[in-house]
């Protein structure tokens, strides 16, 4: 807890608390996560108890997802093997993103994106010198990459509407020729 009457040091220990964030992508500083108070760990306490059902079911969903867009074109998260993934999000990387983000988001499905700004962008890490071309790779994902709705209670029917409107924002069929020589996922 910090308290205090200076309103620069007040809004430095909110941006530091939170990785160091100044607005909702953009990093002014080195910070940590520190956003837990004690109510938020009275209720995670009992939400604790129902993590590895509310797992399963994101990882359910996800299964719906792959199996529904494996042909897609897109790239779709991977799994390392001898790993599992809990699917906190479910991130595909989509040519034309942001058009494909309006088109989403007019046929009223939720999507978001997730760091548009690739860390060796961001002001908090400046000093380290790096510029924009200096990781081609993480730039381009920056570009590319889409949360589609996450949930444990993410219906089929809900799964078939996101699908449904990706098709229709892009031609899922269309994105498998029109990526960049990159390969799913990568």
């Amino acid at each position: 807890m910090v308290t205090t009457n200076d309103p620069e040091v007040a809004e430095r220990s909110r941006r530091l608390r939170d990785h160091g964030r100044g607005d909702k992508y953009t990093h002014l500083h080195v910070g940590m996560g520190e956003r837990l108070d004690t109510i938020q760990a009275a209720i995670l306490r009992v939400k604790l108890r129902r993590l590895d059902e509310w797992t399963e079911a994101r990882r359910g969903v996800a299964d719906s997802y792959n199996r529904r867009l494996k042909e897609s074109g897109l790239g779709l998260p991977q799994v390392m093997p001898d790993s599992t993934h809990v699917y906190h999000l479910y991130v595909v990387r989509v040519p034309l993103r942001d058009q494909v983000l309006g088109l989403m988001q007019k046929n009223g499905v939720s999507v978001g994106v997730h760091y548009p700004i690739p860390v060796h962008l961001q002001p908090g890490y400046r000093f380290l010198g790096y510029r924009k071309g200096d990781f081609p790779n993480a730039e381009r994902a920056a570009e590319e990459v889409l949360s589609l709705p996450m949930y444990p209670e993410l219906e089929p029917g809900q799964i078939s509407i996101v699908v449904g409107a990706l098709s229709d924002a892009g031609s899922l069929d269309r994105w498998s020729h029109s990526r960049s020589g990159g390969k799913q996922g990568d």
